[in-house]
Formats: structure tokens, sequence, C-alpha cells
């Protein structure tokens, strides 16, 4: 059995599937710049990406763009592409772990949806030449695809010649690769463009453009064609795969918005991807502040408006000071103009901010184009009672063994007239069958409780059924036999400790002595209660605790 332990008090997140918003990370391994760290130390390594997905989980956000290639090398297990020398120190290493399998397993853990973050046409960047120079590098094995831009050492690049379509179809089946082996959310495309105008691919377009085709169109059209063809490809064995891309951050020139525009100066026709159909989000790189030409807000608005329906999720600059100090108001800004979500570039920028605005957990926003089956539902709860804790309880269930969920989501029903009323306690891996509670100060006999499948795109199942109701024991033993209350007071240091069962939600006054005025007061909850008061406040070594509502009073020696 796979028992999962919640702490009644711990959670407070209130949820509802209407209000999604994805929330969103770029987890950068290229140059290790946020994993892995420093060392080839394969377990530190592994405890370095659960501590990122711990802290991701904390802070609410839903969603992971996880690299797993550039420079042409990958941190998964390929047949195509040799592995990156990030975790051993070996270009090509086939001995040591998988860090994309070790990435979704800690996604499923904790809650997190895990995008695939490809770099697609820049193949080499840096200086690590035991990377360019490996026999299994694509520049090497098709030295007539690769070309070099940059005249610099530090600017110089490798990128893939895109009118070459060979060059595409390699692209693409490299992809596939990773969406067919592993079980992802996504795919995530970055660097899906030319590296600028000065880009020399005359001779290809010479020899490979038709119909009349100017060199910008010819390039947007070899960019379409791989976006076109990926898709389609994907599709046929996966079709709630979500795919997306992350192109620069103004499109075309705005009266507030001016810079360099992705639709001319690197031919990016991204707008075109998600009309198609081809792609299903967009995360626009807009790096900007909100006070500055080219402004936040203005390009937040015009990506949304131009998102024919499609996610929108907005890229957001941590790295830049004046943007991170901006983060709040931009989250909020992505709410007013209808965006789908943020997302921060990169994680270690914001690993020590502190997201007020992501108060509560969310789903991320819903594709419903993908998929529109139905969940399949709980079987057979039932509601196991430790003997020697009579607050402490464990939920058990069966499940349709033909199910697609990827989790459990678990709820507390406030109010049991109103079903709508619940708060989503915890997500649960779909491998487990039970969840064990505590509830140190239970405030009613009756707790209502649901538990529902969770698909891959979020989709719960009926919400009408999966309710499981919890009788505590101990409460209706007090309420049924009406006993005198079970109460004591001791001293602890400079403190006494009183312990007392209340039948009501009210405030108790405390005195001295019958002849005293009240010195302090409490709000008890129905149930038990435990409060500590100064010592150096009460000399006589006696409390009277009076109900102000029940009028009911208590009388205890410490």
């Amino acid at each position: 059995m796979k028992k999962i332990i919640l702490f009644f008090l711990l959670f407070t997140n209130i949820f509802s599937q209407s209000n999604r918003e994805t929330r969103a990370v770029w987890l950068t391994t290229n140059f290790r710049l946020d994993w892995p760290p420093q060392t080839f130390d394969a377990e530190k390594q592994k405890s370095a990406l659960e501590e990122i997905f711990i802290d991701l989980h904390k802070k609410n956000f839903n969603t992971v763009y996880f690299q797993v290639l550039s420079k042409n090398t990958a941190l998964y297990k390929s047949e195509i592409i040799p592995f990156s020398p990030y975790i051993s120190g070996i270009v090509g290493d086939t001995t040591t772990y998988d860090p994309l399998q070790l990435a979704i397993d800690l996604a499923r853990k904790y809650g997190l949806e895990i995008h695939a973050w490809v770099n697609v046409v820049r193949i080499y960047s840096g200086s690590e030449e035991n990377i360019f120079r490996h026999s299994k590098h694509i520049s090497n094995i098709h030295p007539e695809w690769a070309m070099k831009t940059g005249e610099k050492e530090d600017e110089i690049s490798y990128w893939l010649n895109f009118g070459i379509p060979e060059a595409r179809n390699y692209m693409v089946q490299v992809i596939s690769e990773i969406a067919q082996k592993y079980d992802i959310d996504g795919i995530h495309m970055d660097f899906l463009r030319y590296p600028d105008t000065k880009f020399d691919d005359s001779q290809t377009y010479s020899l490979m453009k038709t119909d009349s085709l100017s060199l910008g169109d010819w390039r947007r059209e070899n960019l379409n064609k791989f976006v076109q063809q990926l898709s389609e490809n994907i599709r046929q064995f996966d079709k709630t795969i979500k795919l997306g891309a992350a192109p620069f951050g103004i499109y075309k020139n705005l009266k507030e918005a001016r810079g360099s525009e992705s639709y001319f100066s690197v031919f990016q026709d991204s707008r075109n991807w998600i009309a198609k159909g081809w792609l299903d989000y967009l995360t626009p790189q807009i790096y900007w502040d909100i006070n500055r030409n080219p402004r936040f807000d203005v390009l937040a608005e015009d990506w949304v408006k131009n998102s024919d329906r499609k996610n929108i999720v907005l890229g957001i600059a941590a790295y830049k000071p004046d943007v991170y100090s901006g983060m709040s108001e931009m989250i909020e800004i992505s709410r007013k103009v209808g965006a789908s979500g943020v997302s921060f570039f990169r994680y270690n920028f914001i690993k020590d901010f502190h997201f007020n605005e992501f108060d509560h957990f969310s789903y991320p926003t819903a594709m419903p184009w993908l998929s529109n089956s139905i969940v399949s539902s709980i079987l057979k709860l039932h509601v196991d009672f430790e003997d020697d804790k009579p607050n402490s309880f464990t939920i058990l269930w069966e499940k349709d063994d033909s199910t697609t969920a990827k989790y459990f989501s678990f709820y507390e029903i406030s109010d049991n007239s109103d079903l709508k009323s619940k708060t989503l306690l915890s997500l649960l891996p779909v491998n487990s069958n039970s969840i064990s509670l505590t509830m140190p100060k239970p405030k009613q006999i009756l707790n209502k409780f649901q538990i529902l499948t969770v698909d891959e795109l979020w989709n719960e199942s009926d919400s009408s059924v999966g309710f499981v109701e919890v009788e505590i024991p101990v409460l209706k033993y007090f309420l049924d036999n009406e006993p005198k209350p079970i109460s004591f007071a001791t001293k602890n240091g400079d403190f006494i400790q009183i312990h007392f069962f209340s039948k009501h939600n009210e405030e108790i006054a405390i005195s001295e002595n019958e002849n005293k005025q009240e010195s302090s007061v409490i709000s008890a909850n129905f149930g038990w209660n435990i409060f500590s008061l100064k010592l150096a406040n009460f000399t006589s070594g006696e409390l009277i605790l009076t109900g102000k509502s029940s009028s009911q009073k208590l009388k205890l020696r410490f």
C-alpha cells in the first residue's frame, strides 16, 4: 500500500477548476546554469533537482520547461544524438542515469507538468570543444547542414540550415524520439528561428526556392514546414501532448513596443503556427519592463489579441533587475489581459522570490481542443481509524484498472450543503491508494471529503461522485453522552497550558477567580482546545473559564 500522510491543518489551498492558470519556469541546463550543479556526483545532482521541484511545488507553480536538448546533446537516452557531458563529464556516456526520466518522476511526485525544452535550429554555442568535436555531433555527421555565424570567438555559434529539407527532417526525428519514448506533457521549442538577417544561406536559397518567394518569405516558409511536419508526426502517436514554442517578444512593431521584430529579424511567423493548429501554445519572450518602450503590458495585450484562441503564456525576464522588481504587477497584467499564464526565465532568478499572487494551487490553463475523453472515477472508498488515535484515520480507495489518470485530487468539503465549497488538500501520485490524516482539533463530527481522478490534461472525473464521510468518534461520544467537560491545566516553565473540550465555537473569558474581572479572552473551537497563558498573570493557582455565549463556567487548578 502506498500511504500518503497529511496533517490536516497544514493545507489551506482553495481551488476551483474554472480558475486555471499556467505558472511556468524555464529550468536551464545549457552551461549548467540552473542544473545540474558543478559536480559529477550523481546523488548530489539528483538531490539538487528534487530540491528545485520541491521549491516550485511550495511556490504553487504547475509547469516546468526542462531543457533536455542543447548544443545538439541530450539530457535523455537517445539513439540519435550523444549524451550531454554535464552529468558525468563524458560526451556520449551510456552508463549514467536518465535526467529526463528523473525529472518526469519528480514532476509526477510534486504535481507539476513537465515539458521537454529543446533548442531546435541552434546546434552549438560556447567553447566546449569536447562536444563540438564529438563524432556523433551533427556538425561532424553532416557538415553541409551546419552553418557558422558570428566573427568574435565569444559570439560564434552553429545553426542548422533549415532551407535543406533533410536538415529539417533530422530535427523532426530528434524531437519525435523524445515524445515517443517519454511520458512528457509537452514539447517546448526554443531557437525555432534563424540567427539574424545576415545568415548566409543564399546558395541554398537559389537552389531550393519555389514560387518566386522572397528570401524572407522563403525562410519563414522553411520554419513553417518544419513546425507542420513535426506536429503532424507527433500527433500520429500522441494526440494529447502539448506543443509550444518561445518566439521573440515583439512579433511586429507597435506604437509603444518597438524593437527587433521576430517576423522580420529572425523570420518567425509564430502566429501562423497557432492559427494553423500546429502548436497549442506560445510563450513569447516579453523580456522588458512595464515603464519603457517596448512595454510589457502593450506586448502582452497584443499577443493575447492575436492568440487564435490558443494559449499565450507570457515570458518574463526575471534576470533583469528592472523586470524583477515588477514581476508581481506583471502577473496581474497577465490576468487582466486574459493571458493563459506566465513563465519566468530562469529558475535561479526566482528561487528567492515570494509569489504572493500564487497563494493557492492552480491547474495549468486548459486546452480543450486536445481531448474530450471521459476520465474514470474512483471506486469503493472506505475509512479506517487508528485504535489509539481517535482523531487519526486513513481513507482508502480502489480505482478502475483501465484509468488513464495521472493524479488523484483530494478535497475537503467545507460546507456539506454546498459541494462547490471545497478545498484542494493534495494532489496524489496515481500509484497511491490511500491517504492518512490527523485532525488535532476537529471542528465537527461529520467531515466530508472527495477524491477525483485527474488526467494528463488536468481534466477531473465526474464531480458528483467520489465522496466519503468521516465521523470523528471522540466528538460523537461527547455529544451523545453529554459528559462533564474533560479539562485540566498544568504549569510548563513560565506558562500555564490549559486543555479543555468545548461544545461550541465561542469566545472564552479567563479570570483568576470568580471575584476578579477577566484578564484574558481566547477563541475556542468546537472540539479539543489547547492554549498557553503567561504564569505571571495568574498567581492564585486557579482559573475560571466562562463561555461568553453559553455562559458555562469551568474551574481549573494548576
